[in-house]
């Protein structure tokens, strides 16, 4: 493609146009991809470049019918599955959030023995018990991190999968908390994600 030009070039290949996930990460690393190859230029002739930096998403709008709704199915599922007793409001305070806190620990000792008291609270011990989740898995800790996404204002379908959606929404959730934009839910990601008191 580069035969018949006149002046030195390069040909860049950042992906391939029939690959979802190629398009999904082009789509949503813009600015990061436009950053590295500035930078890579200007290596190549010993200048610096000023990193290109990717504004956070805007903020959500206010809570809305679908949003109580969605949000009563989620206490609904904390109720069911791990006996937490919440009042059905479609409201999430301080007792969902610790409700959805207490099944991640309910979570971490049923597939890793964590040992874990289960108090609803994120303290030392349940930051070191933490397993990282990455595209692919498929389980109930999955679905507590989308559940916690959702509340957040990061729109993704609580299934248990996480799938390209929820990947997008997690990067965005990162992105926006200052986080490394990794796509991968570890300790520092679902922090973050437990700090929402309420809305």
């Amino acid at each position: 493609m580069l035969r018949h030009t006149n002046a030195p070039a390069n040909l860049l290949e950042l992906g391939f146009i029939s690959n979802a996930e190629d398009n999904r990460l082009f789509d949503t690393r813009f600015n990061e991809y436009a950053a590295a190859i500035a930078n890579g230029i200007a290596r190549t002739f010993n200048r610096t470049c000023v990193p290109i930096v990717t504004p956070p998403p805007p903020p959500p709008p206010p809570p809305g019918e679908e949003y109580r709704r969605n949000v009563r199915a989620i206490q609904e599922r904390l109720n069911a599955q791990y006996g937490a007793g919440l009042v059905v409001d479609g409201v999430w305070g301080p007792a969902s959030n610790r409700a959805l806190i207490r099944a991640y620990q309910m979570e971490l000792n049923r597939m890793f023995g964590a040992g874990l008291v289960t108090d609803g609270i994120w303290g030392p011990r349940t930051r070191a018990a933490t397993r990282n989740v990455r595209i692919g898995d498929r389980s109930n800790i999955v679905w507590i991190m989308q559940a916690a996404l959702y509340i957040n204002g990061f729109p993704t379908t609580p299934d248990g999968i996480f799938g390209s959606q929820t990947n997008a929404a997690l990067l965005n959730f990162q992105r926006a908390k200052g986080l490394a934009v990794d796509g991968i839910a570890g300790a520092n990601t679902f922090e973050q994600l437990f700090a929402r008191g309420g809305v």
